[in-house]
């Protein structure tokens, strides 16, 4: 397994609560992953996620958008 690291933003509301990770299709792409796929997040804990891809205009800027709530779970200790 490949590890990736990405600079963390905020997801917007509309997503909050539904367990996504909105990605840079840029990676998406050369990762050759598929939306809707479960993904793995590691810091200090670990979680998975369901896909998502970021806008277009957000191609190649190596951002992942998570909400509050996965963002805690893997900043734990």
């Amino acid at each position: 397994m490949e590890k990736i690291s990405l600079k963390i933003n905020e997801i917007p509301q509309q997503h909050i609560g539904k367990g996504r990770a909105i990605i840079d299709p840029k990676i998406i792409e050369d990762q050759n992953w598929n939306i809707g796929q479960i993904l793995e997040l590691t810091h200090n804990k670990k979680t998975y996620v369901k896909l998502w891809p970021a806008t277009p205009q957000e191609y190649g800027a190596g951002l992942i958008k998570i909400d509050g709530i996965l963002d805690k779970i893997l900043e734990q200790e």
